[in-house]
């Protein structure tokens, strides 16, 4: 496959920060923040602190984005796309999304250690600083948000490989462009 171009990969960050699916999984987080009541400074007792919380959840989200499929990809020369195994026992193909957390390509197609992932999610992590309040800036926080954003990329990577085999026995429909029944 054709390596993407920088606008291709920029491209790419904006398409899936701005998704219909961001909106619901920012709002998720934001939920259980709430439930949480973590950040505590933000309270807990009305719409203005899951506002907070939620607009929080989604710059984490579009920072990651664009970070891990833009910026550090084009500065690196990795191909920030996933691509699917598709084949295979559970094991192995669990097994290889899972590797593409720490595996992925160069644009010239040889294999390389994913420093756009890593990187560009503990650099989204850092500028989460920005508008997170002071309790939240510490290593602490900081090493957890940078855990769940790779968390989360480990899951959407399991949700790629997979997704168009569930579609496909659910909904009787091979490409998403095909009617849903």
């Amino acid at each position: 496959m054709a390596p993407l171009s920088a606008k291709g990969k920029f491209k790419l960050a904006i398409e899936d920060s701005f998704d219909p699916y961001a909106y619901v999984i920012a709002g998720a987080f934001a939920g259980y923040g709430q439930t949480k009541d973590d950040p505590k400074s933000w309270g807990e007792e009305s719409w203005g602190p899951y506002i907070k919380r939620y607009a929080a959840s989604f710059a984490d989200q579009t920072s990651e984005n664009i970070m891990t499929e833009a910026v550090v990809p084009w500065m690196l020369k990795e191909d920030p796309r996933y691509f699917r195994l598709g084949t295979g026992g559970f094991f192995k193909r669990t097994g290889y999304a899972v590797s593409r957390i720490w595996v992925t390509q160069t644009d010239a197609g040889h294999r390389t250690f994913n420093f756009s992932e890593i990187m560009g999610a503990g650099a989204s992590a850092g500028i989460s600083n920005f508008y997170y309040p002071r309790e939240d800036r510490t290593i602490s926080a900081n090493l957890s948000r940078w855990g769940v954003m790779v968390g989360e990329d480990t899951f959407f990577n399991l949700l790629k490989e997979y997704w168009p085999d569930i579609r496909l026995k659910m909904f009787k429909r091979s490409h998403p462009s095909d009617p849903p029944f």
